[in-house]
């Protein structure tokens, strides 16, 4: 479980990295095209242009902006669809990853992962802040991925489930299980 919170960690910083990312870009390149704008102006004031240039200069210009904000709506269209549709991929990713080909639902699968870990954490005498800790931490996963998950609304239940599994950590658990 620790993998999958990590991962879905992961997928999260990675998203808001790239939407903090097409947010600079869109603002460069929107003032790259003031820049041009400006020089443009500039530049003609220092020359005559007849009527056939001046036609062919705000065409350019006009086709310029209609693809910069094509391009521009296409960008945010694909970061919100991905705010939906990534759930999905991520869930298809982690079964493909941790599961495979058992024949186990996504569910069943961290239902039994959280009931098997509570038992193997009990075998070894390792303390818990709750003996549920890892069903709840299973539940969790399972609420986190269900159907109409978005991702913005993620990032705090992954916190939450990551502090939940703050008290049994790897290197108790390695300790525990080493053979003398």
């Amino acid at each position: 479980m620790h993998d999958m919170l990590k991962y879905v960690r992961s997928w999260l910083a990675s998203h808001n990295k790239n939407k903090e990312d097409m947010k600079k870009v869109q603002g460069f390149v929107d003032m790259e095209m003031t820049n041009v704008r400006h020089t443009i102006q500039k530049m003609k004031g220092n020359m005559s242009l007849d009527e056939v240039d001046e036609k062919n200069l705000k065409h350019w210009m006009d086709a310029t902006d209609k693809g910069i904000k094509q391009w521009a709506e296409l960008s945010t269209s694909r970061m919100k669809q991905l705010e939906t549709v990534g759930p999905k991929l991520m869930k298809n990713e982690m079964i493909s990853a941790f599961i495979g080909k058992q024949g186990v639902s996504f569910d069943d699968y961290l239902h039994q992962i959280g009931r098997e870990s509570s038992k193997a954490y009990g075998r070894m005498n390792i303390p818990t802040k709750d003996n549920d800790i890892f069903s709840n931490v299973a539940s969790g996963l399972v609420e986190l991925f269900k159907e109409g998950a978005v991702l913005t609304d993620m990032e705090p239940h992954v916190v939450e489930l990551e502090k939940s599994l703050d008290t049994p950590d790897k290197r108790t658990l390695a300790c525990t299980t080493k053979i003398a």
